[in-house]
């Protein structure tokens, strides 16, 4: 059949089906997972997405859409201010990496 991708491309259906039928019959694999691939997906998550940048542009999301409603129905009240700071945030993370340790 004729592709519009490389062959070594999957479909995210397909990933997901191998994702959970070959851990099953490969508990080291499971295990692998687990182990490693948890903490290396954190740490490349937060190497892609620092947490300040991406507070930033939550709270810039915030009053984007704030400003979009009140454009809309201009009876509401101003956006109120974004719920969440830095430390706020760090303060959780640390609290899920202490429970994660456990």
């Amino acid at each position: 059949p004729d592709l519009d991708r490389p062959a070594y491309v999957i479909e995210a259906r397909m990933a997901t089906t191998i994702g959970m039928i070959v851990p099953a019959f490969c508990p080291e694999i499971q295990e692998r997972n687990i182990t490693v691939y948890a903490w290396l997906k954190r740490k490349k998550q937060l190497e892609c997405h620092p947490l300040e940048t991406f507070l930033r542009q939550a709270e810039e999301e915030w009053y984007e859409y704030g400003k979009a409603f009140k454009q809309q129905e201009p009876s509401l009240k101003d956006v109120p201010p974004y719920p969440y700071t830095v430390e706020m945030v760090r303060a959780w993370v640390a609290e899920a990496d202490g429970a994660q340790r456990r």
